[in-house]
């Protein structure tokens, strides 16, 4: 909602720039601490099912996609100003502006809302995952009293 709202950003709205950029800063900074969290239970599901523990492969994975996103939408970025005419250092036009508000407004909101979406359905709950780590630790405990 705030990355929508950065849209009236203009001259003269310092006020309101400050507001936005301190909600849009605490959304984006609840996605990075909730993401590795995540991919956490998501770990322990996969070592419930399979018996593995592939932490390193999970986070081996997980920064080269984001290293390689970062990547591609900064070319892709560099390319849409080249596209929409934005020349640095000079007064833009009122096309330009619009072009760069839907970069960098509207288009992270968007994929922000695709993302809240498809997120309700992950069912890893807090019940769930202390399920999940109760079966994981009764049967290591199991395999403990097996070896020794």
């Amino acid at each position: 909602m705030a990355f929508a709202l950065t849209t009236y950003y203009h001259e003269g709205t310092w006020l309101a720039w400050l507001i936005l950029a301190a909600a849009t800063g605490t959304g984006y900074g609840s996605l990075l601490a909730i993401t590795p969290s995540m991919m956490a239970d998501v770990i322990d599901l996969d070592e419930l099912n399979t018996g593995n523990r592939r932490d390193g492969a999970y986070f081996g994975v997980w920064h080269f996609i984001d290293k390689a996103a970062m990547g591609v939408t900064t070319f892709i970025g560099l390319q849409a100003l080249d596209m929409l005419g934005y020349v640095p250092n000079q007064e833009q036009s009122l096309a330009v502006i619009w072009g760069l508000k839907t970069l960098y407004c509207i288009l992270p909101s968007i994929c922000i809302g695709t993302g809240f979406l498809v997120l309700r359905y992950y069912s890893i709950d807090l019940q769930e995952h202390r399920r999940i780590r109760a079966e994981i630790e009764a049967r290591n405990n199991q395999r403990d009293v097996f070896q020794n």
